[in-house]
């Protein structure tokens, strides 16, 4: 028995939880985000849930698991990712499915008086502040249940919460679908990141793919159209034998299709319909021991039909209108198998084992030439950066030794400079010793006669 509480959340919150990684919509049973966004087809979806978010209309609830440490969303991804990009600036509403009247909304501004908003064309960003209060404010409410409900469970809970919505058949089938984690598992092979545009791999179309080519590799008379696939699927399980096929089979048809010298024929061996159809005759290669140029070879003249998919006139007529029908599948299948085995049985396998060594022999030899080469031209690159190096070397002691004769001369200079000084100084004292003199001798004669008479005194004196 499942557990569940209801909790509560603001919108502004919301999105903080989404930026902070808290709130998580990578689970088994999200589909991709398919909201139709064209106004002129009366579907903005977005628009819609932005306006009744503000004007007060009801949100339904969101579904969610608590894990450890985030919400792992099972229901409400479309709505999520909306209220963020508009709280992001990402579109402006369009609000084409809204009466005049409810375009118009009713606010009391920061002073107290009563404004109107035409929400029609305006960005988050656009409306008053007390708008964008409103729409950060209103509460959502999730459905919450505990970490012990399994991966069984909640594809059930997905199927029944979105049971009578617009979910489109492959959305039904794959909510219905026993083996989800090993579908996703086998959906990590690289052929679907080549062959498939990032809108269809957002979409998850490769679990389409992968559950027909399920279908073609294990059923005698296979089957496509969901009605007839989903119930199979719902009690069925994908063997660990048959993921490992599946993902053989898928790893060599996007190794033959690098392998054909035509790209407009591999852009047609790349078709959803031609790669579920052919399943069984590369499966068939793979335990025959078959080298992919083999089968490349065998592709390149089954879809050369020039303006035509193919060189079968029937097989074509199958990939029209009706095509996951099981008679055309029945039909595209048993083609194919025909024409792969009438091609082999005429086949030339040494001849083809001859180009094929041929062709790799002149590979390596390529290769070889490319390495040296390459290595020529790391030599020269080297041999060069070592000249450059040197004229390096040569220019700055060129320069060293230019400054060091510069220093010198400088030092030179400043001796000089400092005996220059030095006699200066001594010239000037020498100047003021003879100024000196000269004011001695010329001082008034009294003075001259005391010294005198002095001089007499002590003369007697000592006789």
């Amino acid at each position: 028995m499942l557990n569940s509480s209801l909790v509560n959340i603001t919108v502004k919150g919301l999105v903080k939880e989404m930026n902070m990684g808290t709130v998580s919509f990578d689970n088994i049973v999200q589909r991709g985000l398919a909201w139709e966004e064209n106004p002129a087809k009366g579907k903005d979806q977005k628009s819609l849930l932005v306006h009744s978010v503000i004007y007060g209309y009801f949100i339904p609830m969101f579904i969610a698991v608590s894990k450890e440490g985030y919400k792992d969303m099972l229901d409400g991804k479309q709505r999520s990712n909306t209220l963020k990009e508009f709280r992001n600036n990402e579109f402006p509403l369009n609000l084409i499915n809204v009466t005049e009247d409810e375009k118009i909304v009713d606010y009391v501004n920061e002073k107290g008086k009563a404004k109107t908003c035409d929400l029609n064309g305006k960005y988050y960003k656009d409306l008053p502040v007390e708008i964008q209060e409103r729409f950060d404010d209103r509460t959502l409410y999730i459905e919450l249940f505990d970490e012990n409900m399994s991966d069984d469970e909640a594809n059930t809970q997905f199927f029944r919460s979105n049971n009578g919505k617009a979910l489109k058949a492959a959305e039904r089938s794959w909510a219905m679908t026993k083996s989800v984690q090993t579908i996703d598992d086998i959906g990590q092979n690289m052929l679907f990141e080549k062959m498939l545009t990032p809108k269809a791999r957002e979409a998850k179309i490769e679990r389409t793919i992968i559950m027909k080519a399920w279908a073609t590799l294990t059923m005698d008379e296979p089957v496509w159209e969901d009605k007839d696939l989903a119930p199979i699927l719902k009690e069925t399980e994908i063997t660990s034998e048959e993921a490992v096929a599946l993902n053989n089979v898928f790893t060599r048809i996007m190794e033959i299709h690098d392998l054909v010298d035509n790209k407009r024929i591999a852009k047609k061996m790349y078709g959803r319909t031609h790669v579920t159809s052919m399943v069984k005759i590369i499966a068939d290669s793979i335990e025959k021991g078959f080298k992919p140029e083999y089968v490349a070879d065998f592709i390149g003249h089954f879809f050369n039909g020039g303006r035509s998919t193919t060189i079968s006139t029937e097989y074509n007529k199958t990939c029209s209108s009706g095509s996951n029908r099981k008679t055309s599948v029945g039909k595209r299948i048993e083609i194919l198998n025909k024409e792969y085995n009438k091609f082999f049985d005429k086949y030339d396998f040494a001849a083809k084992d001859k180009q094929i060594k041929e062709k790799e022999e002149e590979r390596i030899r390529l290769e070889e030439e490319k390495k040296l080469e390459e290595e020529a031209k790391r030599i020269e690159a080297e041999e060069k950066a070592k000249r450059k190096a040197e004229r390096e070397a040569k220019k700055k002691a060129k320069a060293s030794e230019k400054k060091k004769k510069a220093d010198a001369d400088a030092d030179k200079l400043a001796e000089a400079e400092k005996i220059r000084l030095e006699n200066e100084k001594k010239n000037a004292e020498l100047q003021k010793m003879i100024e000196e003199k000269e004011k001695e001798d010329q001082k008034p004669e009294k003075a001259t006669e005391v010294n005198d008479v002095d001089e007499i005194e002590d003369v007697a004196l000592s006789a």
